[in-house]
This record gives structure tokens, C-alpha cells and sequence, in this order.
């Protein structure tokens, strides 16, 4: 960029075809912690019918200069009135907040009733164990479901909280133009304990084998009550996470990519 204290123009393609919006902005101010250009711009768009909407920008200087065009990694998902949408062939939803009850028998079994606006009541048949850990089994007709709840045990929470060599395992199905297939992820991470991850993955599909594949620029963020981001990059492919921090030792992990569904663990190598 030859220039300094540029006028720029924003555009941005809000992917349901209602045309690219203009945005000026001022980046003649840098971030000093970050390097980063402050364009001091905040859009709103009101999508007017449900889908998945993918975001494209782009922004062009008074000097001339274009960059890339930055599209979202993951779509904008516009849910019906029900809750529920598709997204590359797989029902989406916006599940909301969750409400209920729970009790325990004298023998150890317990019920767990939970109630959501897209769900409606749900019950499952529930069984605690050790360490923190509740087996649980939906028993109401609404799906067949199976799982584990466990405790968090170190809160608050903050990214210096996740911190040191971890082996990790995901397992799902991926939605690419050759079909759906299964795909399964070992291997280890390493988190910095300040928004930092490398490592190396061995991933397996149907089709192709990847061995000892490592890391590049992936990230990680951690909320107060646990609840963090992971976006996890290596040759070829893109990992766009959601997280929860268990402990010191353990997080969860749920990939929000549009073209797979992928869960997970990540746990403390001792």
C-alpha cells in the first residue's frame, strides 16, 4: 500500500443475493497489541428468508490497492420458526437454552427431565459414576441418544487455564463433492496457555489417509464459564471448533464447519 491515513471501501456480500454493501472507513489507526488495522465499521444485514448464507468481503483503498476476498468459515445459519434448518444435507438446530429437573432413587438411578423451546421435554434415565461423571440414556420417544455429563471442576476459566501437551480424538462424518464419509482424528495438541496451539494429527477417512500432519497458525479461546472457540488449521483443511473446558485435563470439542459433524475430547498426556 503506497499511501498512509487511507480512505477505505468495504464491500460486503451478504450471500443471499441482495447485493454488496458499500462501508467507508478510516484505517489510518493501528492496533498496537495486535497489528491490525481498526476499520471502526459495525454492519447489521436482516436476512428475509431461512437458509445458509455464507459472507464474502472486501475492502479497496484510495490508493488502488484490493485485498483477498475474506469469506466466513462458517456460514450464517437463518433458522424456521421451528428451530430447524439443513445445512450441507443435515438438519441444523437452534437448540436456545435448556430448563429442567432432575431426581435420584434410593438404588442410584435417577431421571432427568429437560425442557427446550426446539426440542420440547426430554428425559433420560440417568446413572452417577465416579470422578464427577453422570451416564446418561434418553428414554422418552423423541430420539435415541446416549452421553456423559460431567462436572466442571475449575472455574473460572481463561485460555492460561488450558495449557500443555494434549491427545486428542474426533470422530464424524464429512460432506465433501464425493459424498458423505466418516472421518476419525487422533492425535496431539499442544496449547500455549495464551491462545496458541501446534501439534501434529493422523486423520482417516474412507478415501485418503493423512499421517503426522502438523498444526499451522490454530488458535484457541477460553470464556469464564468455559466455553470456548478452537480453529485448528493444517495443509488442506480447516477445523472450526466449539469447546468447553471440563478441568485442567479435559475439553470437549464439537466442530461447526458446514460440511461436518465432528465430536470430541481433548485430555491432559500425564
Amino acid at each position: 500500500d503506497p499511501g498512509s491515513a487511507d480512505r477505505d471501501t468495504i464491500l460486503v456480500d451478504w450471500g443471499d443475493g441482495s447485493g454488496q454493501k458499500l462501508v467507508a472507513a478510516d484505517t489510518s489507526v493501528l492496533n498496537p497489541d495486535e497489528g491490525l488495522v481498526e476499520l471502526g465499521a459495525t454492519l447489521f444485514h436482516t436476512y428475509q428468508t431461512t437458509g445458509s448464507y455464507s459472507i464474502a468481503v472486501t475492502a479497496r483503498d484510495d490508493d488502488g490497492g484490493v485485498s483477498n476476498t475474506i469469506t466466513t468459515r462458517s456460514p450464517v445459519v437463518v433458522f424456521n420458526a421451528d428451530g430447524r434448518q439443513t445445512v450441507a444435507g443435515y438438519e441444523a438446530r437452534d437448540l436456545g437454552t435448556l430448563g429442567g429437573t432432575y431426581s435420584f432413587a434410593a438404588n442410584g438411578r435417577g431421571i432427568l427431565n429437560l425442557t427446550n423451546t426446539a426440542l420440547g421435554n426430554l428425559q433420560f434415565a440417568i446413572y452417577p459414576a465416579q470422578n464427577h461423571i453422570i451416564e446418561l440414556v434418553e428414554i422418552d420417544v423423541t430420539a435415541i441418544l446416549s452421553g456423559v455429563a460431567k462436572a466442571q471442576t475449575a472455574s473460572p476459566f481463561a485460555p492460561g487455564s488450558v495449557a500443555g501437551p494434549f491427545a486428542v480424538n474426533f470422530t464424524g462424518v464429512l460432506s465433501s463433492a464425493n459424498g458423505t464419509t466418516e472421518e476419525d482424528i487422533t492425535g496431539q495438541v499442544n496449547a500455549d496457555g495464551s491462545r496458541n496451539l501446534t501439534g501434529i494429527l493422523d486423520i482417516s477417512t474412507l478415501a485418503t489417509r493423512t499421517q503426522g500432519t502438523s498444526l499451522s497458525a490454530s488458535t484457541y479461546t477460553v470464556g469464564t464459564d468455559g466455553r470456548g472457540t478452537a480453529t485448528i488449521n493444517i495443509p488442506g483443511a480447516t477445523f472450526t471448533m466449539q469447546t468447553y473446558q471440563i478441568d485442567a485435563n479435559t475439553v470437549l470439542f464439537l466442530d461447526v464447519d458446514s460440511f461436518r459433524i465432528l465430536v470430541g475430547v481433548m485430555q491432559k498426556q500425564q
